[in-house]
């Protein structure tokens, strides 16, 4: 249980030793955590924890040292108020978040899909259900009310469903926001998520027009990307996948397309297969992402799920992949 009391009075020891606010929690194998204001932590045992109550202290051991360093005590009147104020800062820096709020907004502009992805965590709709799709007055709301934000710069980004389906949105959301910048003068950025599959020409070069980024998916080689990104119409997507993502990077460049993956059952034992992949068609970056259990995944979980420790392990190993891949002359 979390104790607020906050002790502050002057204990007798030498030299006098002031407790400054904090709190505690008892955790098991005799462990009990220090929290105070500024959100420096320390584990004590439960023996170490009672000395520092009863100031019962060895001044020249690393307990009273750790204790001394981060603000839990201060061993002089004259350096508490120092203290004080340097904690005060290290809170409003910490704090200092909340003066801008927030500058990241992603916009869902239809939940139609023309994947039927069977992880998808937003439960994508059939390509003919218009009526999720939003419409010209709420986007007009939706960035009027993004602007409402006092962060210095903004960034929209687009989802889905498949965005493309209703790119006529999209549109209307960019140029509005830019519309609405010439005034705000912020720092705008956006960027589209989408499986690439609708892009046309003209879609790339209104996006390369408004340097919008793009952001994709692929979970891997064809046999990987195939298993779970599957077309609405039936079939895998990776040969639309390869086609679109060349013509992408044609108009609008290499360094505007990013991508991420999913990590199912079926290639958490694979990842370094997953990022032989991404190195071969030369990306330069790749987020291991975990499954997510929402929408169609929570259904689906028992065939495509796994345990945090096999998750954890697994990006271990990645990881160190990755690392020996740098090592050698490789950039990702």
């Amino acid at each position: 249980m979390i104790s607020d009391n906050q002790s502050s009075q002057t204990l007798s020891s030498t030299p006098p030793l002031h407790a400054l606010p904090f709190r505690f929690m008892r955790f098991p194998k005799h462990k009990i955590l220090l929290v105070n204001e500024a959100g420096e932590f320390l584990f004590l045992k439960t023996e170490e924890f009672e000395q520092l109550i009863s100031f019962n202290l060895d001044l020249q051991g690393d307990i009273y040292k750790d204790l001394k360093a981060k603000h839990f005590l201060v061993d002089s009147e004259a350096s508490l108020a120092p203290v004080i104020d340097l904690m005060a800062t290290k809170y409003r820096t910490k704090k200092s978040f909340l003066k801008n709020f927030t500058s990241l907004h992603m916009v869902v502009v239809t939940l139609r899909c023309n994947h039927r992805c069977d992880y998808c965590h937003a439960s994508s709709k059939d390509m003919d259900d218009r009526q999720w799709d939003m419409n010209t007055e709420t986007s007009r709301k939706v960035v009027e009310m993004i602007f409402q934000s006092p962060s210095p710069s903004i960034k929209i980004e687009f989802q889905g469903g498949e965005p493309l389906l209703n790119f006529k949105t999209v549109k209307e959301i960019i140029e509005y926001a830019e519309r609405i910048n010439r005034k705000e003068h912020k720092n705008l950025s956006f960027v589209l998520c989408t499986n690439l599959s609708l892009i046309t020409e003209d879609i790339l070069n209104f996006l390369k027009k408004h340097s919008v980024l793009i952001s994709t998916s692929l979970d891997g080689p064809k046999e990987i990307h195939g298993m779970h990104r599957i077309l609405r119409k039936g079939g895998s997507s990776y040969e639309i996948f390869i086609e679109k993502l060349k013509m992408t990077r044609a108009i609008v460049g290499e360094d505007k397309v990013s991508a991420l993956l999913t990590i199912t059952k079926d290639s958490i034992h694979g990842l370094t297969r997953v990022i032989d992949e991404y190195v071969r068609l030369g990306f330069h970056g790749v987020f291991l992402r975990a499954l997510n259990p929402y929408g169609r995944a929570r259904t689906a979980g028992k065939v495509l799920n796994y345990k945090v420790e096999e998750f954890v392990n697994a990006y271990k190993n990645a990881l160190r992949y990755i690392i020996e891949l740098n090592l050698g002359g490789v950039w990702i």
